[in-house]
C-alpha cells in the first residue's frame, strides 16, 4: 500500500509536472497564436489597403489612357487640319506663281511684239532712206553729167 501510495504520488507528481508543462506550453502557444492572429490581421489590412490602392491606380490608369486616346485623336485631327491648310496654301501659291508667270509671259510677248513692229518700222525706214539715198546719188550723178 505504501508502495502503491508512493507510486501513486510519483505518478501524480509526474502528471502534475506534465500538466504544468502542458499549461506552460499551452500559454506560450496561445501567445504565439494570438501574436500570429494579430500579424495576420495586420497583413489582411495591408492586403486590403494594397487591393484598394491597386483599384485606385487602375482607375487612374484607365482615366489616363482615356485622356491619352482623346489627345491622340485631337492630335490626328490637328495634323489632318494642318495638312489640309498646307495643301491649300501650296495650291494658292502655285496658282499665284502660275498667274504671275503667265502675266510676265504676256508682257514679254507684248514687248517682243512691239520690238518686232519697231524693227519692221526701222527696216522699212532704212529701206526708204536707202532708196532715197540711191535716188539722191543718181540725181547727183545726173547733175554732175551736165
Amino acid at each position: 500500500s505504501n508502495l502503491k501510495d508512493t507510486l501513486s504520488g510519483k505518478i501524480t507528481e509526474q502528471l502534475a509536472s506534465e500538466l504544468a508543462e502542458t499549461k506552460k506550453l499551452h500559454l506560450e502557444h496561445s501567445e504565439i497564436i494570438s501574436s500570429l492572429k494579430n500579424e495576420i490581421g495586420g497583413v489582411e489590412a495591408s492586403v486590403k489597403a494594397l487591393a484598394e490602392q491597386n483599384r485606385q491606380l487602375l482607375k487612374e490608369n484607365t482615366g489616363a489612357l482615356e485622356s491619352i486616346n482623346e489627345l491622340k485623336k485631337q492630335l490626328e485631327e490637328s495634323t489632318n487640319s494642318i495638312k489640309l491648310m498646307s495643301s491649300t496654301i501650296q495650291n494658292n501659291l502655285m496658282q499665284k506663281i502660275t498667274d504671275q508667270l503667265n502675266m510676265l509671259v504676256h508682257e514679254l510677248s507684248s514687248k517682243l511684239s512691239g520690238s518686232e513692229r519697231l524693227k519692221k518700222s526701222i527696216d522699212e525706214t532704212s529701206v526708204a532712206v536707202k532708196t532715197e539715198l540711191l535716188d539722191l546719188k543718181e540725181e547727183i550723178f545726173y547733175i554732175g553729167d551736165f
